[in-house]
């Protein structure tokens, strides 16, 4: 059965640089819709995002695969280290009533 997730990710340069205003705002807009992003700890930032799935993991990998596709495209475009996005954790969200 396809389940809602609610999947955190942290995600950070390589070189373990901070992230500017700038590219976190644009790692925002590049995310799909009611994705949440928070500054983590050195320079790292902490993504949430919503995903359907049928399990955790199947919610982690569709999750870390939406924002590596959104990293790149802003990392790319503001000629950054490469990243590294780290599995945080999935929580299966409470049904619609």
């Amino acid at each position: 059965m396809i389940k809602a997730w609610r999947v955190q990710l942290e995600v950070g340069r390589d070189d373990d640089g901070v992230l500017d205003d700038e590219v976190v705002r644009s790692l925002t807009e590049a995310l799909p819709e009611g994705a949440t992003v928070t500054r983590g700890e050195q320079g790292s930032v902490m993504v949430e995002l919503s995903v359907q799935a049928r399990t955790d993991r199947d919610a982690m990998t569709a999750a870390e695969d939406s924002l590596r596709e959104a990293a790149g495209r802003v990392w790319a475009s503001n000629s950054l280290p490469p990243f590294t996005i780290s599995p945080a954790k999935a929580t299966e969200s409470p049904a619609q009533a």
